[in-house]
């Protein structure tokens, strides 16, 4: 029943605030005592602001799928007080599933629909090219170098964010670019990757196929979500060196040594004289 999604929900909230203060009791079992806990403003008691903290903790896990759009949140709040209150659930176990499918699936028909659109409509753009898969670029700069192969370790920075200008992820932000071959990334970028110019600079619109799909990811991309990046292809790594392997001599068996009479005894008699 839909007591069960509430449930789940819970307890992996739950759970996770409980591991997370197991971890932190055993790393400071022997320090000093811990401060008192300072309330925040419009909390009365512990108990008070714990529950928020829970309750925080809860959107924080149905966000990385859901957004407040897809969601009645007074029909939520219904069920969780239902099943974790005195009150009776609405759903049988059948309708509760088939009710949190139809729910997934209604999210990831409506972002897919507005990605598709957001896509169709840049596709219009001056200066955008398209190519068989649905991967969308613009060329900011050719650059002049060769081009990367499947194999190839590649060194690049990119800026990365969502349709709505969400940044959620920047080797630029962080100050380092990144390394790695593009046999590792998501489709969209393996396949810029093998058209750019060692020096090129592209913006890429990447349709949700050719990126995370119907997963989440990292908390701020959600599913069906397409994605832009800026990326510059900066350099295109010699091969590492091949692994040295050493011959291994096997080691020499050096029987022990025996004492006088087990030599004597494995000794032949002596032949008697005629």
């Amino acid at each position: 029943m839909k007591k069960r999604f509430f449930a789940f929900l819970f307890w992996v909230a739950a759970g996770w605030w409980i591991c997370g203060q197991a971890s932190l009791a055993a790393e400071s079992e022997e320090e000093a005592p811990a401060v008192p806990l300072a309330l925040e403003e419009g909390f009365a008691s512990p108990k008070e602001q714990g529950s928020y903290a829970l309750g925080m903790r809860m959107g924080e896990f149905i966000s990385q799928s859901f957004s407040a759009e897809d969601i009645d949140s007074e029909q939520l709040w219904r069920g969780f007080l239902d099943r974790f209150g005195p009150g009776e659930v609405k759903l049988d176990p059948q309708r509760f599933e088939a009710s949190l499918q139809d729910l997934n699936q209604m999210m990831l028909d409506r972002r897919l629909a507005e990605g598709e659109a957001w896509l169709a409509e840049n596709a219009n753009r001056e200066g955008v090219k398209k190519t068989e898969s649905g991967l969308q670029y613009e060329v900011l700069n050719p650059g002049e170098g060769p081009v990367p192969k499947l194999e190839d370790r590649v060194q690049v920075h990119y800026h990365g964010t969502l349709i709505d200008g969400t940044v959620f992820d920047s080797s630029l932000e962080r100050g380092k670019p990144s390394e790695f071959s593009p046999r590792g990334v998501i489709s969209g970028w393996q396949e810029a990757l093998l058209m750019m110019p060692q020096g090129s600079k592209w913006k890429l619109y990447v349709p949700a196929n050719l990126a995370y799909g119907e997963r989440p990811h990292g908390g701020a991309i959600k599913p069906n979500s397409p994605l832009i990046f800026e990326m510059e292809l900066l350099d295109i790594l010699p091969p590492p060196p091949p692994r040295r392997v050493e011959a291994v001599t096997p080691p020499v068996r050096i029987p022990p040594l025996k004492k006088p009479e087990e030599k004597a005894a494995e000794e032949p008699a002596a032949k008697p004289e005629d």
